[in-house]
């Protein structure tokens, strides 16, 4: 956040770019191709989640800088972020062992690798 050499308020609209393409393509598309919309509007959600280096995550950065010094910026937006990964990693290994589906949980543990090593997508 902060390194593409722009202002906090053009790197949150470059941030929510993508979701909103996404909810775009699900409205125009929910008549014809309910599938695609669905797959778009989930997609949306997901990115919006404040996590990390995804979408929401990224702008909620930028939304707390504009606003904050950056020390509690980041600060606020690493609090915020673990408390949307803690119960999303719950919910994971409930729906792993209910479900015999672990993609959630596993997607948790990707997105707080990549969170705590600094790595980006």
């Amino acid at each position: 956040v902060g390194k593409a050499g722009m202002g906090y308020g053009r790197e949150a609209m470059l941030c929510a770019a993508g979701p909103l393409m996404n909810l775009l393509l699900c409205g125009v598309f929910f008549a014809w191709f309910p599938s695609f919309a669905i797959l778009n509007l989930v997609l949306a959600l997901f990115s919006l989640l404040p996590v990390g280096d995804l979408d929401g995550g990224s702008l909620l950065q930028c939304l707390l800088m504009w606003k904050l010094p950056p020390e509690k910026a980041r600060r606020a937006a690493f609090i915020i972020s673990l408390s949307c990964l803690i119960p999303m990693a719950l919910l994971g290994g409930y729906i792993g062992v209910v479900f015999q589906n672990f993609s959630l949980l596993i997607t948790c543990g990707y997105l707080v690798l990549l969170w705590l090593t600094g790595k980006r997508f």
